[in-house]
């Protein structure tokens, strides 16, 4: 091994143990820029042996003979260089000063370069240790027992009236992304990401740590806060800095059980609204996002506290590296210790598939969300996450190939390899597509009865429920002015008569020609009033069941012609209409059977049979109760579609892309238990699809849509 130079650790460092339940790590802390950083034990051991030699062979010998620690020339070289790049060495030795510089230049060029993710980046804003050390004494009743109680009835008497309006709640959530209440969202997630790292820091200043930093963090240029509390690594007790890491779930956690309780009584206000929100993303969010471990926000750190493995995340992330450069370079590094070996590299493969999904995710909103930008934003993420670990092999194969001159082969036959799997299992895989398609129930024969001559409501002949028979009569109206109107016209018809006469037989032919026209008009209009007359008794025009609220409140009032009156329908031949989606059409054909589901109603789930497909479909939502404006399941827009003035607008729900209907036949036990109106979900298999027949579909979609943008 060649004898190499070594550095000195700055004077000024110091080094905690932070011990667990059976391991122990240490933390650095650098009391100059006030950082601190966890290091393990093997670590630990290197870094402290480094003022006492001045060669690197030595040092490693000694730390295996006494300390019984293996590490590796290229490990220890490892160790150096994150030290350096923390800036937390010291050395004379201008060769070492050099490379040193050197790294810091690659350093300065990785954060550059990372500059370029839009999706996420942090911008510091201020100390907020001032503060802490003026208003923390006060405010640490938030952080004891006496507020832990508080919090913890407040939350079962929150839990209990959620449960309580349990429907209501989910029945509200349809709302939440809409437009106008998209400001709020902002406002309270906003809020709420104040109070969360406010809590964070309190907690942190209660066992003495120190908060030097906070600043603003972006996502999709979405602003969140962030405080920096490293400083709770170098707390003795594990308990201590599990509460500091769940300091800002809990608080947050804490208001939407105070929110959910306002909510519970305000619930069609607009108090009740915010409060709703409040709840949605303080809860559910919360716990989704800051709870989740495979993240480095909080869950990540109690993890890490709990099990007792320090920087869990990066050795993961390491030993995912080294599983994957054993496999396809054939290269062999030191292993992590046995005890937590298997758990870290399935911890890693976790942690890297979290960060594909997230990528594609953010990604794909960032597109969405910006157009053009945010495909910019998109590729800038794609470049930074992949393009950096790339960059950085690319530099390292002279190396690997001369370490390991068969390398290139491995990685060429492994990959290839690796890359038929994939494709296999993308094309080759299946599953049997389940489609679902919302629908209501209605009735097959429905007539509406409207008023087909204006009049004042004489007698209502019928009541709601009542079965009529073709030609019965259902209600008389009566109009004075009709009636005076038809008597005019034909006493003004027998006078033009007689003029007609009398005009051919002293000769006057064009008289008698013009007399003859106005005879023909009036007879006609004649003719109309009649026609109204007579419809001012309204008779059933087929066998049916009276639909109608409030009948007997009608009379005596006016109705003016077009008004609806009542619906005649025939509640045995009731079925469920379905809207489909275009890509799902050809999954139903006449005579199929499908599964209904009507389990919110009571009625479970059943089988029924397709009797009608519409051979077109239509952006007409004929059932306004399944938008999702309404608490239904499809997305819809609004269309202006007449006004009455220049002044005032009319709108109407359109779907967002063509659906076809479909008219299912109900078993007869369901057709006497439902009510029309009532939503179901149809359920049915379709044809056997792959991964590979989606993202074709997904990619077919995406490039249409962006067709169309083009030409509107």
């Amino acid at each position: 091994m060649e004898t190499t130079a070594l550095p000195s650790l700055r004077d000024d460092l110091r080094f905690s143990p932070v011990t667990g339940d059976s391991d122990v790590c240490y933390v650095i802390e650098d009391p100059v820029r006030h950082l601190f950083f966890r290091i393990g034990v093997e670590e630990y051991h290197f870094i402290r042996r480094l003022d006492r030699h001045n060669d690197l062979e030595t040092l490693l010998d000694e730390l295996r003979a006494v300390d019984g620690v293996e590490l590796s020339g290229q490990q220890a070289q490892i160790i150096l260089s994150w030290l350096a790049s923390r800036q937390l060495l010291r050395s004379d030795d201008p060769e070492f000063l050099t490379n040193l510089l050197q790294q810091e230049k690659e350093v300065g060029k990785v954060k550059k370069i990372s500059r370029l993710n839009l999706i996420t980046f942090k911008l510091p804003v201020f100390n907020p240790d001032p503060l802490l050390q003026r208003f923390g004494n006060r405010l640490h009743w938030l952080t004891g027992k006496t507020f832990f109680i508080v919090w913890l009835v407040v939350g079962i008497l929150a839990l209990t009236s959620f449960f309580e309006y349990q429907q209501a709640f989910i029945d509200q959530a349809a709302i939440f992304f809409s437009l106008g209440n998209l400001v709020w969202v902002w406002l309270v997630w906003f809020g709420l990401k104040l109070v969360h790292e406010m809590f964070h820091a309190l907690v942190c200043h209660r066992y003495g740590g120190r908060v030097y930093e906070a600043g603003m963090l972006f996502i999709l240029f979405i602003p969140l806060t962030y405080v920096n509390a490293t400083s709770s690594w170098s707390f003795s007790s594990r308990w201590q800095r599990v509460h500091v890491a769940v300091a800002g779930i809990f608080i947050e956690l804490g208001i939407a059980f105070f929110a959910l309780l306002i909510w519970s009584r305000t619930m069609d206000s607009t108090v009740g609204m915010i409060a709703h929100n409040t709840v949605i993303i303080a809860g559910i969010s919360s716990l989704l996002f800051n709870a989740n471990p495979l993240m480095r926000f909080d869950g990540y750190y109690v993890l890490s506290d709990l099990i007792g493995i320090p920087n869990l995340y990066s050795r993961g992330i390491l030993a995912v590296r080294k599983a994957f450069a054993r496999f396809f370079l054939g290269t062999t590094q030191a292993p992590e210790p046995k005890q937590h070996r298997i758990f870290i590299l399935l911890y890693g493969f976790a942690v890297n598939c979290w960060r594909i999904l997230v990528l594609v995710s953010l990604g794909w909103m960032a597109s969405q969300m910006a157009g053009g930008f945010g495909i910019l934003i998109a590729i800038s993420a794609i470049l930074v996450w992949i393009g950096l670990p790339l960059s950085r092999f690319l530099k390292s194969w002279p190396k690997i190939r001369s370490d390991n001159p068969g390398a290139g082969r491995r990685l060429l036959l492994r990959l290839g390899l690796c890359c038929a799997c994939l494709v296999g299992l993308i094309w080759g895989v299946g599953w049997q597509q389940r489609v679902r398609s919302p629908g209501v129930i209605e009735y097959s024969r429905q007539i509406r009865v409207k008023i087909e001559a204006p009049g004042f409501v004489r007698t209502i002949a019928v009541k709601d429920g009542q079965l009529v028979k073709a030609g019965e009569v259902l209600a008389v109206l009566e109009n004075e002015e009709l009636l005076a109107k038809a008597q005019d016209l034909e006493l003004r018809l027998q006078k033009l008569t007689v003029e007609e006469r009398l005009a051919h037989s002293q000769g006057r032919l064009t008289d008698q020609q013009i007399f003859k026209r106005q005879r023909q008009a009036l007879k006609q209009e004649l003719q109309a009033a009649k026609k109204d007359i007579a419809q001012l008794t309204i008779r059933a025009r087929g066998d049916g069941r009276v639909l109608a609220g409030d009948l007997e409140q009608l009379e005596g009032s006016f109705l003016p012609r077009g008004k609806e009156l009542l619906w005649l329908v025939s509640p045995e031949q009731m079925h469920l209409s379905g809207l489909v989606r275009q890509q799902d059409i050809d999954a139903y054909h006449q005579g199929k059977k499908v599964n209904i589901n009507m389990r919110p109603a009571g009625l479970g789930v059943f089988s029924g049979v397709i009797a009608v497909v519409e051979p077109t479909g239509s952006t007409t939502l004929p059932y306004p109760s399944l938008a999702a404006v309404y608490g239904g399941p499809i997305d819809v827009r609004q269309s202006a579609v007449s006004a009455d003035s220049q002044v005032e607008q009319h709108y109407q729900l359109e779907l967002l892309e063509p659906r076809f209907t479909v008219k299912i036949t109900l078993p007869e036990k369901i057709r006497e238990l439902v009510l029309a109106g009532q939503t179901a979900t149809i359920t049915l298999h379709g044809s056997r699809i792959t991964l590979g027949y989606l993202l074709k579909e997904r990619i077919r979609s995406w490039l249409a849509q962006k067709k169309q943008a083009v030409k509107e």
